[in-house]
């Protein structure tokens, strides 16, 4: 038998190549593929068609890989896959803009090779460019390592011979000041400039400590003046309450009395001419890229996110903004209006808006007398969600609250106190459910809201009808049927929504703010001793807020 001929094959698998029409190219994500050697023993050779096969192949270790892509396309090509989205924005909290920036940014940097320049600059080819690069490093590290000997004899003759080495310090710092003498000029300058900033600041300083001075002389005053005033309060205090024990016996006289001080006048009131306005949301800019929503799933998710701009990132954060997030979208998938009271408000119902409808929302102002006419442009607006601003304004009736109740929308109430409802009437709980922001805000919105859109495809959420007995703690707390109702649709449909098996909901969004607006913070800590399937973040979340810790 002759001698064997031998080959050597790279190994593909049909997932590694791209078939289009008669060519065949290996995918540009594959960098390397193993390599085997065979016989031409073991090559079939088809008689009918000009196609050769092996008749069988041993995949065992390969001999080697060989590289299909060069290293540099392979670092770059690794370097680019982890700069993802959701990585570059938890990293750097930073807008999707400039992630896109950072990302044209790397691949500008990385596609450019140092071989690839000096092939260019030096008009040769890029294996005779590599070479070079080598070579060069070769001659620098010996040049390092060996040194210069003329150089080590000159310097010792320098070292012992004093009259030589003052000579050449001389010369070596003559040369260096000519050489430098813009950077002297502008050292000179710079230290010049910072004399002058460093006397300005003792001036500064000078006449901050006349100011504090001062600022010390008038508060001793002010605090003698408020002694002063608080005997006089005092005194005045007394007696304005003998006059109102003698207005009780004498209510005539008194308002004899009183009627003296009052202006007289038959000319009637002026009508008040300003009317409640309404402005319609404005949609965000071309630049914002809307994050595009497949399901609601996607939908809660985006608005939790835009909810943790207004909070740091700690466990306990992200714990209370997915309790949140969940009863803030099932009060909108089910259009139950809401009155969010506390700092940023406003910026919650922003945040639902652009989540849901990609937005900002409508503004209802209620600063003049009511005019139930606005009902109408709230109707036809293409607003999802509508923010009402001085609800308990002057001169706005029930007709317009009645109104609002029947729209097909999502009614935010706002106010940025929350000792305002303290004195409001607990029947307004059966039109809108009452959300305390404070236990969710711990810094000012540090992001614009991102906004969402629905694919073509968008999975709507199915609401969950389950059936409703108001517990006993509601019934304690004196909340009515409706209001009961209402939080029961709110919090069983945000269970499921985020899967939830406890009573955080419950107590965070019902229990905690009527126990609050009806006077029975004491009621807490009964429940809090006794109560068992409560997690301990909402636990101290509330102890917190009774100032137990």
């Amino acid at each position: 038998m002759g001698s064997l001929k031998y080959f050597c094959g790279l190994l593909c698998t049909k997932n590694d190549l791209i078939f289009s029409g008669s060519s065949v190219t290996i995918r540009d994500s594959i960098c390397s593929l193993p390599q085997y050697t065979f016989t031409d023993q073991d090559i079939f050779i088809c008689s009918t068609i000009p196609v050769q096969f092996l008749k069988s192949l041993h995949v065992e270790s390969p001999e080697c890989y060989v590289s299909i892509n060069s290293v540099d396309d392979i670092i770059r090509s690794i370097i680019l896959s982890k700069i993802t989205w959701p990585t570059y924005r938890e990293t750097l909290n930073r807008t999707r803009r400039e992630w896109k920036d950072c990302q044209l940014l790397l691949e500008r940097v990385c596609s450019e090779s140092i071989y690839e320049e000096v092939s260019i600059k030096a008009a040769c080819s890029l294996e005779q460019a590599k070479q070079a690069v080598s070579e060069f490093c070769a001659h620098a590290n010996d040049l390092i390592d060996q040194g210069d000997i003329d150089l080590e004899i000159l310097s010792q003759i320098v070292t012992y011979h004093d009259g030589l080495r003052s000579q050449c310090e001389e010369i070596a710092a003559e040369q260096w000041k000519q050489s430098h003498q813009i950077e002297l000029s502008l050292a000179q300058s710079e230290l010049q400039e910072a004399e002058e900033k460093k006397s300005q600041i003792e001036r500064e300083l000078k006449n901050f400590q006349d100011q504090i001075t001062s600022a010390q002389s008038r508060l001793e005053k002010l605090k003698s003046d408020i002694a002063h005033y608080e005997a006089l309060g005092n005194d005045t205090l007394q007696a304005v309450q003998k006059k109102i024990a003698d207005a009780q016996e004498d209510a005539a006289g008194f308002i004899a009395e009183l009627s003296m001080f009052l202006p007289q006048s038959t000319v009637a009131a002026s009508t008040v001419s300003s009317l409640c306005h309404y402005k319609m949301g404005t949609s965000v800019s071309e630049e914002d890229e809307p994050e595009i929503c497949e399901s609601w799933k996607d939908e809660l998710a985006l608005l939790q996110g835009n909810l943790s701009f207004m909070s740091f990132a700690s466990d306990e954060s992200r714990a209370l903004n997915k309790l949140l997030s969940a009863f803030l979208y099932a009060a909108y998938v089910q259009n139950i209006p809401l009155l969010i009271a506390g700092p940023y408000a406003h910026e919650f119902a922003d945040a639902v808006s652009l989540s849901v409808a990609g937005r900002h929302a409508g503004i209802l102002a209620l600063d003049g007398r009511c005019d139930t006419d606005i009902i109408k442009h709230l109707e036809t607006s293409d607003d999802t969600v509508i923010v009402v601003q001085n609800v308990f304004g002057k001169d706005w009736d029930d007709n317009l609250l009645q109104s609002l109740m029947r729209l097909n929308k999502f009614i935010i109430w706002t106010r940025p106190y929350t000792e305002d409802l303290l004195i409001e009437p607990k029947g307004l709980y059966n039109y809108a459910l009452p959300l305390f922001t404070e236990h969710f805000v711990e810094t000012k919105p540090t992001n614009q809201f991102i906004p969402g859109m629905h694919s073509k495809k968008f999975f709507q959420y199915k609401l969950q009808k389950t059936s409703f007995n108001r517990t006993k703690v509601l019934q304690q707390l004196g909340v009515s049927k409706l209001a009961a109702s209402r939080l029961h649709m709110v919090l069983s449909n945000a269970s499921v929504m985020i899967d939830l098996r406890n009573k955080d909901l419950e107590f965070l969004f019902a229990i905690l703010p009527f126990a609050v607006l009806t006077g029975q913070k004491d009621f807490l800590g009964e429940i809090l001793d006794t109560e068992k399937n409560i997690s301990n973040t909402v636990k101290a979340e509330i102890k917190h807020y009774l100032g137990e810790v």
